[in-house]
């Protein structure tokens, strides 16, 4: 539940337009955090 709200209030402060390089980079971090886990499930998979 925290990460969703710390989603909500990121993508708040985009809207507002704030820090954009910040909110750049958070979302680069996101998109790899979201590619590490595809990553982890298909070595799951592999693995079972």
């Amino acid at each position: 539940m925290l990460i969703v709200l710390d989603v909500a209030s990121w993508y708040r402060a985009a809207v507002e337009g704030l820090l954009a390089e910040a909110e750049i980079n958070r979302y680069v971090d996101y998109t790899l955090v979201l590619r590490g886990i595809e990553v982890e499930q298909r070595v799951v998979s592999v693995e079972e």
